[in-house]
C-alpha cells in the first residue's frame, strides 16, 4: 500500500511542477508575442499533423484504413515534425531576427 501512496505523491508533485513550468513559460512568452505565436504554430503543427489529420485520413473511409493510403498518414506525421522544427527554430533565433528587423526594440528584452 505504501508504494501506491508514494506513486501518487510522485505523480502529484510532477503534475504540480509541470503546471508551474507551464505558467512560467506562458508568462515569459506573453512578453514576447512572436515567440508565443511560434509556440502556438508548433503545438498546432504537432497536434494537427500528428494526431488529428492522420486519424481523419485513417478512419475517413467506409472501412477502417480505407480513407487514404499509409503514405499519406506518414506525410502528415512528417508535416507535424516540420512544423515543430520550424517553430523551435523561430523560438531559438527570435532575438537575432528581432535585432535585425527592429534594433530599437532590443532593450525591451533584456532581463
Amino acid at each position: 500500500m505504501d508504494w501506491i501512496k508514494h506513486a501518487l505523491l510522485v505523480s502529484l508533485r510532477t503534475a504540480l511542477y509541470g503546471v508551474r513550468m507551464g505558467l512560467w513559460l506562458l508568462l515569459t512568452l506573453l512578453r514576447r508575442p512572436i515567440q508565443f505565436i511560434a509556440l502556438l504554430a508548433t503545438a498546432g503543427g504537432l497536434f494537427g499533423g500528428m494526431i488529428i489529420m492522420p486519424a481523419i485520413l485513417y478512419f475517413g473511409g467506409g472501412e477502417r484504413g480505407q480513407g487514404f493510403p499509409l503514405g499519406m498518414y506518414a506525410a502528415f506525421i512528417g508535416l507535424g515534425f516540420v512544423m515543430f522544427i520550424v517553430g523551435g527554430i523561430l523560438s531559438v533565433f527570435y532575438d537575432k531576427i528581432l535585432f535585425k528587423l527592429q534594433p530599437e526594440d532590443r532593450e525591451v528584452y533584456y532581463y
